[in-house]
C-alpha cells in the first residue's frame, strides 16, 4: 500500500485491525496503533482504508440496534461475579459459550453453578448448556435467515440453506415467545419484520427485499476523512515478572462449534493446536519443536504443544483460545488484564 489515491477516490491500501475481547484498555491501545500505521502508510486516505474487524461476527449490527445494558445494568464480569455471590438468580445465554470464550473459567462455571435458572439457546448442546436448567434448541447458523453487517459495514444477507429439525425454532421467535411471557408485547414473526422496522428509524439499513447483499451499506453520511495519528499507552515489553506472557485470542481454523462441544474435531488439519513461542524463550527453557509443555498460573495447568515461531516477541507467547474447549481461559483472571495477557510459566515436560 503507498499513501496515494487508487483511483476514484479510493486508497490505494487497505487495513485492518482485530482488537481481541479480553481487555478495553488493549483493545484501545492496538486500535491506536493500527490508525498510526494507516495514517502512516495511506496519509489521508487512512480512514477510507482502515477496517474494523469486530471481535465476532455481525457485533456492528448489534451496535447499531441499540443493543446496550439498560439502567443498572452490569457488564459481563459484574454478571459473572453476580450470579456466582447470589444478587443474580437467573441467566439467559443466547448463542455463546462463556466457558469457551471468557476469561476466569472458574468464576464462570461457579456462576452457571449457582444461579436458581440457566436457560441456554444455542444450537449445540455446549459445555454452558451442560449446566443448564433448560436448553433451548435454535437454528444452526446455516439455516437461519436474516442479515449480518460485516467489518466493513455491508450489509449482507443469510438466506436459509436448511429445514428445521425436531425442537429446533429461529432465535427470534424464542427470543419473543420468552419475552412476552414476561408481560412483553411483541408481534414480530420472522427477522424480516425486525429488520423492516429497523430500516425505518437507522440509516443505510435497508428492508430485507432491498439488501443488495454484500452491496448495500450501513453508513450514516458521509464516511470519515480525516486522518490523524493518536497516542499510544506505555506498553508492557518483555517477559511477566514471574514468567512469560500468555495471549490467547480468536482463532481462524478452528470450528467455534466444534470447539463449544470440546470435539477433537473442531481443528480437523489440526493447524492450531500449539503454543508459539520464540526460540530466544525456548533456548533456555530446553523446548523444542513438537514437545509438550506445561503451562501453569499457580492454580491451574494446561497441557499443549509447542511449535517454535520467531514471530512472536521474545517474553510473548501465544495460542488459540478455542484450543481444547477453552482450556486457556482458565488461567485468565476474569476481569483480564489491562495488556489482554496473562503471566504463566512455562516448561517442557522433557527438556532437551
Amino acid at each position: 500500500a503507498r499513501p496515494a489515491d487508487g483511483g476514484g477516490g479510493a486508497p490505494a491500501g487497505a487495513g485492518g485491525c482485530a482488537p481481541g475481547a479480553r481487555s478495553a484498555e488493549a483493545a484501545g491501545a492496538q486500535a491506536a496503533a493500527c490508525t498510526n500505521l494507516a495514517v502512516a502508510v495511506l496519509g489521508d486516505s487512512a480512514a477510507q482504508g482502515l477496517h474494523y474487524l469486530p471481535t465476532d461476527a455481525n457485533v456492528l449490527g448489534i451496535s447499531d440496534m441499540g443493543v446496550t445494558p439498560g439502567g443498572g445494568g452490569r457488564s459481563f464480569p459484574e454478571i459473572i461475579e453476580g450470579a456466582r455471590d447470589g444478587a443474580v438468580r437467573a441467566l439467559l445465554i443466547h448463542d455463546d459459550n462463556p466457558l469457551l470464550n471468557a476469561p476466569g473459567s472458574d468464576d464462570v462455571r461457579a456462576a452457571l453453578e449457582a444461579v436458581e435458572a440457566l436457560v441456554v439457546i444455542d444450537s449445540v448442546r455446549s459445555t454452558t448448556a451442560a449446566h443448564a436448567n433448560v436448553v433451548l434448541a435454535e437454528l444452526p447458523f446455516f439455516a437461519k435467515d436474516g442479515t449480518l453487517t460485516t467489518g466493513d459495514r455491508r450489509i449482507t444477507r443469510q438466506r436459509p440453506a436448511a429445514q428445521p429439525r425436531r425442537d429446533e425454532r429461529d432465535g427470534v421467535a424464542i427470543l419473543i415467545a420468552l419475552a412476552n411471557a414476561l408481560a412483553g408485547d411483541f408481534a414480530y414473526e420472522s427477522a424480516g419484520e425486525v429488520m423492516a422496522e429497523a430500516a425505518a428509524s437507522l440509516e443505510g439499513y435497508e428492508p430485507h427485499e432491498a439488501v443488495r447483499s454484500g452491496r448495500t451499506r450501513a453508513l450514516s453520511g458521509a464516511p470519515a476523512s480525516g486522518a490523524s495519528t493518536q497516542p499510544l499507552p506505555a506498553g508492557a515489553d518483555g517477559a511477566a515478572a514471574d514468567g512469560l506472557r500468555l495471549i490467547a485470542d480468536r482463532s481462524l481454523y478452528t470450528s467455534w462449534e466444534g470447539a463449544s462441544l470440546r470435539s477433537e474435531e473442531a481443528d480437523k488439519l489440526h493447524r492450531e493446536e500449539t503454543l508459539l513461542i520464540n526460540p530466544a524463550d525456548a533456548e533456555p527453557l530446553g523446548v523444542r519443536s513438537g514437545d509438550e509443555l506445561v503451562l501453569a498460573n499457580g492454580s491451574h495447568e494446561v497441557r499443549i504443544a509447542a511449535q517454535l515461531d520467531d514471530g512472536v516477541p521474545p517474553g510473548v507467547v501465544y495460542a488459540s483460545r478455542y484450543f481444547d474447549g477453552g482450556a486457556l481461559m482458565a488461567l485468565f483472571p476474569l476481569r483480564g488484564a489491562a495488556d489482554a495477557a496473562a503471566a504463566v510459566q512455562v516448561r517442557a515436560l522433557q527438556p532437551a
